[in-house]
């Protein structure tokens, strides 16, 4: 029995890939050097303004004066901000109209066909700290309906609190503006 020799189970690159590989470094370091020996430019652009070039490279202008020279600011609105005043036009505020008292709200969560679904739904209610009750409707002699309703509530403010409390259990209640008795 001859063992295989060691050489045998390892593979070779082939010489393409080391070229490839060899010709792609010289690229990369041919394009360090085309880097450094470019000159820096910045190039500073404003609405209205045409761009501009400044050379950064240590070239030194046909005319140099001695004075020192003052340097256009990048950003001019650091010194327009403390100057400028913003008036806000005068709004009267949000006064929300009030519910004529003879006037409340009413939800209704779901509406079943069998009493067992919606006393289910009434339960579920409950455990949310609010009073549903459950309210048969006959459409005709054969369609019976059983709709489990929340409320009344004289107020938004307490008709919406009772939204949020169904939402947190996936219901979506109908809203309902009921005229009451009372004038």
């Amino acid at each position: 029995m001859a063992k295989k020799t060691t050489s045998s189970s390892q593979k070779k690159v082939p010489g393409w890939v080391w070229a490839f590989n060899l010709a792609l470094a010289a690229m990369f370091l041919y394009f360090l050097y085309y880097l450094k020996s470019v000159p820096e430019t910045t190039e500073i652009e404003s609405p209205g303004q045409t761009t501009t070039k400044q050379s950064t490279s240590p070239q030194k202008p046909a005319e140099e004066s001695d004075a020192p020279q003052k340097e256009d600011p990048r950003f001019k609105f650091y010194d327009m901000l403390p100057e400028t005043e913003v008036v806000a036009p005068k709004v009267e505020e949000y006064t929300p109209k009030k519910l004529p008292e003879n006037y409340a709200y009413m939800l209704q969560t779901g509406s079943f066909r069998t009493f067992d679904d919606a006393e289910r739904q009434r339960a579920m209610i409950g455990f949310q700290g609010l009073k549903a009750q459950v309210e048969k409707y006959q459409a005709s002699e054969d369609n019976i309906w059983f709709r489990v309703k929340v409320g009344p509530f004289t107020s938004r403010s307490k008709m919406n609190s009772a939204v949020d409390k169904l939402v947190a259990i996936n219901i979506q209640p109908l809203v309902k503006k009921l005229k009451t008795d009372k004038e």
